[in-house]
Order: C-alpha cells, then structure tokens, then sequence
C-alpha cells in the first residue's frame, strides 16, 4: 500500500492540488484488489488492472507485484479519468501525435484491440509501450506512466522519438490543474 501511496503522493505533487485524485468530473476514486486474473490480453501481457470509469480503479494481482508496478498500475487507470475530449480540451492534441482516427483510409494501421474501429498512421508513429497501440486511450494511458516514471521515478530508457510530445502534451495538461 505505501506504493501506491507514493504515485498518489506524486500526482499530487505534480499539479500541487489533488485534481489528480478525482475524476475529471470531480468523483472521488476507490481502490480495490481484484486478486488474480483470468484471462490475458491477446499478446499474453497480463493486465495490472482496469478503471470501471466510475471512479472505482481494481488492481489485479500484476499490477501489485512490486512496488514500481503497483505505481505504474495507479498512474495508467488514473490517466483513463482524463482519456477522453469532454474529460480533457488537450486529448485530441495527444490523438494527432500518431494520428488515431476511426475508419481505415490508405496509410493507417488498425489497432491490436479486437473489434474496435480504431487506427493509426502506419509511418511515423511511436508508442512507448506496444500496449498503447490497442486505441488512443491506451496510448495515453501507458504515456502517463512514462511520464511520472521519468519525473518521480527516474528509471525509464529508450523512450521513442514521439514521447516527447506526448510529455509536452501532458504537461500542458498539468499546467492547466495546477
């Protein structure tokens, strides 16, 4: 717990309110142990845990495994409070980075995700971790947690050429809350 504890901790210093530690729409967050997890995602990645988009963030036992998962866990799902256009003015910025669109045009690759209608451009784009090519919401999601990793953290290598502006945009966004 004192882990999660510690992301909790950042993202309030980040923005120096807790604006983080609520919902866009001003909820409060619960957190909860899902414990083990049944099924893996398509590429056997297991999840640390997911955000019911109602406040309520579950940690699976992934996402609990050691203290820094357990705090890339917290800074992922809270990044899916802010992941959409009526949650966030600078979402749509994020989203041309790698420029996600719905509907195939020439030049675009679908996303990982099954089912969805989600891609991106095919040459140029850049994802920090291969899991944010599953929509633009996991994307985000996985630069929130690149993001505090360098700031708090100092322990993220090889990030790739677009991260920069994804770090750029987010910032935007924290200047914003702060």
């Amino acid at each position: 717990m004192e882990s999660i504890d510690i992301a909790l901790r950042n993202l309030h210093l980040r923005v120096g309110s807790t604006k983080l530690l609520r919902t866009a729409n001003s909820k409060d967050l619960f957190f909860e142990r899902a414990g083990n997890q049944l099924t893996q995602l398509p590429n056997g990645e297991m999840f640390g845990g997911w955000n019911g988009g109602n406040g309520r963030i579950a940690f699976s036992n992934p996402g609990m495994a050691n203290a820094r998962e357990a705090q890339d866990t917290v800074y992922h799902e809270i990044a899916h409070n802010w992941d959409e256009p009526s949650e966030n003015a600078y979402i749509n910025q994020f989203r041309l980075i790698n420029g996600w669109r719905i509907g195939w045009v020439g030049g675009f690759t679908a996303s990982d995700a099954v089912g969805d209608n989600w891609f991106y451009k095919t040459a140029g784009s850049s994802f920090i971790r291969t899991y944010g090519r599953n929509n633009p919401q996991e994307d985000y999601a996985t630069a929130w947690e690149a993001y505090f990793d360098l700031k708090y953290h100092g322990n993220l290598k090889n990030l790739p050429n677009l991260a920069v502006q994804k770090i750029a945009n987010l910032d935007s966004l924290f200047a914003t809350l702060g």
